[in-house]
């Protein structure tokens, strides 16, 4: 039977002089073929995963980085790894092929397929902060636009 718990990612590392920094760059798309478009240059992007094993985790964040997809990025935002095997190996996996990139990487964010879905404005212009007290995400912009309405016409005749 799969485990149905969402993976708590693992614990930000401390920050490098590397990662220290304030990232101001637009939320990126977060499933592995959206994220392999040049969309991704320079974007913060959310990864998170359903359904896929250690192994598989491990193959799709090395073809990634290899790609230099990863390496484009301005910082990570990482979601829920759900229905993705043993919570340790999942965070072992996202420790050693994330942790070394030099950038800043956000973990907890109840977005994905758990039990919490949090819905994510990818486009919003948004700030990712590393530093020692922590990791957070802020938006910078609301991520719906006021609407502006056409001007009200009392007086046409009813068509019903």
């Amino acid at each position: 039977m799969p485990d149905t718990q969402p993976v708590d990612p693992p614990p930000a590392a401390a920050p490098s002089a590397a990662s220290s920094h304030r990232v101001p760059p637009r939320l990126g798309p977060g499933d592995r073929v959206a994220i392999a478009a040049p969309a991704a240059e320079g974007c913060l992007l959310l990864l998170e995963e359903t359904g896929e094993q250690p192994y598989r985790l491990d193959r799709i964040l090395t073809q990634l980085t290899r790609a230099g997809v990863l390496g484009r990025a301005a910082g990570l935002v990482l979601g829920d790894f759900t229905d993705c095997g043993p919570a340790d190996q999942v965070q072992a996996v996202l420790a050693d092929r994330l942790g070394g990139l030099g950038i800043p990487v956000a973990t907890g964010l109840p977005a994905g397929h758990g039990p919490l879905q949090l819905t994510v404005p990818l486009g919003s212009l948004a700030q990712l902060r590393a530093g020692p007290s922590g990791t957070t995400l802020t938006l910078l912009e609301t991520p719906l636009a006021p609407r502006q309405l056409p001007p009200r016409q009392e007086d046409l005749p009813c068509a019903c």
